[in-house]
């Protein structure tokens, strides 16, 4: 048999692109033959995959950091312009393309479908208050793509990340619940252990100048005001002899201010965009992720598989593998809630450990190469 994914680019950066990656190295491991259809390749997969490229000048041009408005234009027309080219492309070898799975537009034999545009939109309009949000043309176009995709439901099997993205397709485009399969995303389970943990948690810490017997919260991500930083800044003051860790890419002046204001700067720490995410989850004893919207948050799997007990939000994938008091703990967007979760786990060593042995065990479950065993049965019964 052979599996051909359909991604936009492929690597590290969003979701999509490190999802496919994933797959793709994992199907050759397993003896399925493996191909992309792509605009782009961040990170080489395993050397058996096949690589198509399609539209590959105006992709790569959107890799390119650009200003802002120059970034956001030439977004609107790379996206339009790989979905028409990789769909031509499908269309014209699909005989030697076998099973095509699209995580990107309308569909073919499995459609993956990472959340709901229509659920994000709402939320971001009436929740958020970003009106601006809807002024961004390319927002618009995913919503009409979105809205096509389920009209014509021209795919034959549907893999939903999640039980709330799948339940919000079905409720939202009438999509009948028996043509969808719920599969989450996956972690590198290996990949976020280390032999040497030790020696990873006193470099870090003395990088930052982190007291090596202080509690040490982590908090990953890059859209700091959507996934509820402020919260855990908020809870700072209340939180005696922590440390916080900000690790990821965004406008922080409004977070150093508030830190300041609380009086707290010295414990919060911005570390900017990381390569080595993994090590900054050893250094951490605690993962807090406030955040208001997500489909299926990776970091909260790679915290888990870093022995990390967890405290989030009830988004997305996170309800289908966060149980309360077993391997961490649900938190509202309340700095006294999350002041109170902190705490309670802080003081007590034995629960600590106990969340994060489970946490542990709980993220061996999502492993990519069994996650890679789900999608080639869903392709296997096609």
């Amino acid at each position: 048999m052979k599996i051909t994914q359909i991604v936009k680019s492929v690597g590290r950066g969003g979701g999509f692109s490190r999802t496919a990656h994933q797959l793709a190295n994992r199907f050759v491991q397993k003896g399925i033959e493996a191909s992309l259809v792509t605009g782009c390749v961040l990170d080489k997969p395993d050397r058996r995959v096949e690589i198509h490229l399609v539209a590959s000048k105006v992709v790569e041009m959107g890799q390119r950091n650009f200003n802002y408005l120059t970034n956001k234009i030439v977004n609107m027309v790379s996206a339009p312009a790989f979905h028409i080219a990789s769909n031509s492309y499908v269309e014209t070898h699909k005989r030697k393309l076998g099973v095509v799975i699209d995580h990107t537009f309308l569909g073919w034999d499995v459609m993956v479908i990472h959340g709901c545009m229509f659920s994000l939109t709402k939320l971001r309009w009436c929740k958020g208050g970003e009106r601006v949000f809807l002024a961004y043309p390319l927002n618009h176009y995913r919503l009409v793509v979105e809205r096509l995709r389920y009209a014509l439901k021209r795919f034959k099997k549907a893999i939903a990340v999640s039980n709330r993205v799948k339940h919000e397709i079905v409720n939202f485009y009438r999509v009948p619940p028996e043509l969808i399969v719920v599969i989450p995303n996956g972690v590198d389970f290996q990949g976020f252990q280390s032999s040497e943990c030790t020696f990873v948690r006193e470099n870090i810490r003395k990088m930052y100048n982190i007291p090596l017997q202080s509690p040490l919260l982590l908090f990953v991500g890059h859209n700091f005001r959507w996934k509820g930083l402020k919260y855990i800044i908020e809870a700072m003051p209340k939180i005696k002899e922590s440390y916080l860790l900000v690790a990821g890419a965004g406008d922080i002046s409004s977070f150093k201010r508030l830190s300041n204001k609380l009086g707290v700067e010295d414990r919060v720490i911005f570390t900017g965009p990381v390569k080595k995410v993994n090590e900054f989850y050893i250094a951490s004893d605690l993962f807090v992720f406030p955040t208001i919207w997500e489909a299926s948050p990776k970091v909260c799997l790679e915290a888990m598989a870093s022995g990390l007990p967890i405290l989030a939000t009830k988004v997305g994938g996170v309800e289908d593998y966060l149980r309360d008091g077993y391997n961490g703990f649900f938190i509202t967007r309340d700095s006294g809630d999350i002041v109170e979760k902190v705490n309670m786990v802080s003081s007590d060593e034995n629960l600590r450990r106990s969340l994060g042995e489970n946490a542990r065990k709980t993220a061996e479950k999502f492993d990519w190469s069994k996650i890679a065993d789900k999608y080639i049965e869903v392709c296997k019964s096609l």
